[in-house]
């Protein structure tokens, strides 16, 4: 980075080539807007730049660059608005006059080097009065940023100082990692069944990111209003209602920010392209309805006496079993499954009993249950002649589950055979879109 009151180096060909390709990488399918960058980084201002001087760049081919020596924060504004930046090509000057400009914004940013440089510019650009840890930490993430950025520059050894080297790599390596997935978020919730007063709530998006929860309207009580993404890309908590009624909830998370690219337009000049970053939030909601309890079935009356000569009683259950014939992995998946007294007596202790499939993990049911070695236990109890009983179970497959799996339940009762229904499903792995690489 260097300053002047008016840059007057011209760029040759091949450099400039290498500016305007790398323009091309951050800038995406966003248009350039004209508008006007002036400097107000100067020592005596409100917002000095931090910078760190007295330093050699070198080239990837081990040459010097000249016109160097700085690397730290600009500070400008673009039409008025205040940022926070770093300069994006080492070869050119940066100009402390009001300069006309195109602004080429990215959002989100569509590369993982954009993503990363957008990321050090939100959480790694310091600014303040300076002191000596801040000058540091200015030079290290623009240096990083040039790593990211600028063809030219050695990724090795980008200047004199090993230790700044080493800082600069490290934190290209942070800023990486942490946006090694695009930023995303969507929420989902358990349907309750009739009369039950919880749901559970889960949230996706990339590892590690931090979701803010909040209910937006209703009665209801949120377990957590901040979670955590774990490594599976998903966390969960538990709204509870009071009663009957339709709660809705929110979930927001930061994105992966705002790229803004800009390049000055003065043909005669060229002074030094630099770049800043806006955060941005991702958003996501859903409402959860809870239905009243049911009014108590009476109890069954008792069969009349048997008649001579009649045929004796006899006790018999049904199971039915349904299920999405497709689905995709880390999304739910209800299995509705009937019981039913297709006998003419009543049944007692009536057990109903689902094992779930290998890979498949359990994420509600809509009514009390118990889990034991992969199979949830439902205890019905008493089943009248021509009563039935439904129960929806709620799995999702984990992200490796690949074709059909068959989930079997089965009914018991005192005096009966056991009767078991089974339901397959095939499961379709999740769609990555593949971003084209894209050339100079």
């Amino acid at each position: 980075m260097a300053h002047s009151i008016k840059a007057r180096r011209r760029v040759r060909g091949a450099v400039l080539a290498l500016v305007l390709a790398a323009v091309a990488v951050f800038a995406g399918q966003a248009s350039a807007a004209p508008a006007t960058q002036a400097w107000i980084g100067g020592s005596a201002g409100a917002t000095p730049d931090l910078e760190r001087t007295g330093l050699t760049l070198f080239t990837a081919g081990g040459g010097t660059i000249s016109g160097g020596g700085i690397a730290g924060t600009l500070n400008f504004t673009i039409d008025g608005a205040a940022y926070v930046g770093f300069c994006t090509d080492t070869s050119r000057i940066f100009s402390t006059a009001a300069e006309p400009v195109e602004t080429t914004i990215s959002e989100p940013p569509s590369t993982p080097a954009a993503r990363a440089l957008t990321w050090i510019l939100l959480n790694r650009a310091p600014s303040g009065a300076p002191s000596p840890e801040k000058i540091e930490a200015a030079a290290i993430a623009q240096i990083a940023a040039w790593l990211l950025v600028d063809g030219q520059i050695s990724q090795t050894a980008p200047t004199n100082d090993p230790a700044l080297n080493t800082a600069a790599r490290a934190l290209v390596d942070e800023a990486l990692a942490a946006t090694a997935t695009p930023a995303s978020l969507t929420m989902s919730a358990v349907t309750p069944a009739v009369g039950a007063t919880t749901s559970t709530v889960t949230v996706f998006g990339r590892p590690g990111a931090v979701v803010t929860l909040s209910v937006t309207s209703g009665a209801g009580t949120l377990a957590a209003t901040q979670l955590t993404v774990g490594a599976g890309g998903f966390a969960t908590t538990t709204l509870t209602s009071a009663g009957a009624g339709t709660v809705g909830i929110s979930a927001s998370t930061p994105g992966d920010g705002r790229l803004i690219n800009i390049n000055p337009t003065d043909p005669e000049t060229r002074p030094q392209p630099t770049a800043a970053a806006e955060p941005t939030t991702l958003a996501a909601n859903t409402q959860v309805v809870f239905q009243a309890a049911p009014v108590p079935t009476p109890p069954a009356p008792t069969p009349p006496p048997a008649v001579p000569g009649a045929q004796a009683p006899t006790p018999r259950v049904a199971i039915t079993k349904t299920a999405p014939a497709r689905a995709s992995v880390l999304s739910n998946v209800r299995y509705r499954i009937t019981v039913r007294n297709s006998g003419t007596v009543t049944l007692r202790n009536v057990v109903l009993r689902d094992r779930m499939p290998r890979g498949l993990s359990f994420v509600g049911a809509s009514r009390a249950r118990t889990i034991s070695n992969g199979t949830a236990t439902f205890r019905i109890g008493t089943l009248a002649p021509g009563q039935s009983r439904t129960v929806v179970v709620t799995l999702v497959a984990n992200a490796n589950v690949r074709g059909s799996r068959v989930n079997t339940a089965t009914v018991s009762a005192t005096n009966v055979r056991p009767v078991s229904a089974r339901a397959a499903t095939v499961f379709r792995p999740l769609v990555r879109r593949v971003q084209p690489a894209v050339t100079g």
